[in-house]
């Protein structure tokens, strides 16, 4: 008690401390839920994790209710700003659930579907100018945010170290993707379905972006978060 009275907590020692300790809420809640479920019986645990599957369902509800967020702090913010970063996070949500295969042969996301002859010329050609649009304003959008958000990061703003998490997050799910076959062997030491493991492990880290995503929001439209961006102005 002695030690406290003669050095005080201050104010930003205690959010910094408070803003690291949310991030590690968020990957502690995710490696719980992770755990829980990989320790089903292996048919609910693929039922859990399955494609459009109560997992995938969460990410995506996540992503739409943050775009949602973003919709209507329009006119709150910067100009333009909250409506693009809203449409970006908004294209995430509906990739999430595999909207374009509604209307496309096959997955956009993919070369093979730009080289296939089975894709019909028109609708290779509508979906070729989609992806370029929406490439040019994702792209329009970061330039004109790096500055601010490196700035950001330098001064432990809540806010961009949330968003860097969630960048985190996305790019390690996306690893898991794509290494999924070489890490089956060391998997396969010590579980018989090393595929399910690494399936739930991409998806509780996928799960990861959205609600970190929120969180930022969450920091930003806080009163702290509303005096800081009115300082940047």
């Amino acid at each position: 008690m002695k030690y406290l009275a003669a050095h005080p907590i201050l104010p930003a020692e205690k959010d910094g401390t408070d803003r690291i300790v949310r991030l590690r809420v968020v990957a502690l809640l995710l490696f719980v839920l992770y755990v829980g479920v990989i320790l089903l019986p292996p048919d609910l645990t693929l039922m859990m994790v399955v494609e459009n599957g109560p997992v995938e369902m969460l990410s995506a509800v996540g992503l739409l209710g943050a775009a949602f967020w973003l919709f209507c702090r329009t006119g709150r913010s910067t100009p333009g700003q909250p409506i693009t970063a809203g449409f970006l996070v908004l294209l995430l949500g509906l990739r999430e659930l595999d909207f374009h295969a509604r209307f496309t042969t096959m997955g956009v996301f993919k070369t093979k579907y730009y080289l296939s002859p089975l894709v019909p010329a028109g609708e290779k050609t509508i979906v070729s100018l989609l992806m370029v649009a929406t490439l040019f304003i994702a792209l329009r959008f970061v330039v004109a945010n790096t500055g601010r958000f490196i700035l950001a990061l330098r001064q432990r703003q809540p806010a961009a170290l949330a968003l860097l998490a969630a960048f985190g997050y996305g790019l390690l799910g996306k690893g898991l993707d794509s290494l999924a076959t070489p890490l089956e062997r060391p998997i396969a030491w010590f579980s018989a379905d090393p595929k399910l493991v690494l399936r739930t492990l991409e998806e509780f880290t996928e799960l990861g972006v959205p609600l970190c995503i929120l969180l930022a929001l969450w920091y930003t439209s806080s009163p702290a978060g509303i005096d800081e961006q009115e300082k940047d102005s």
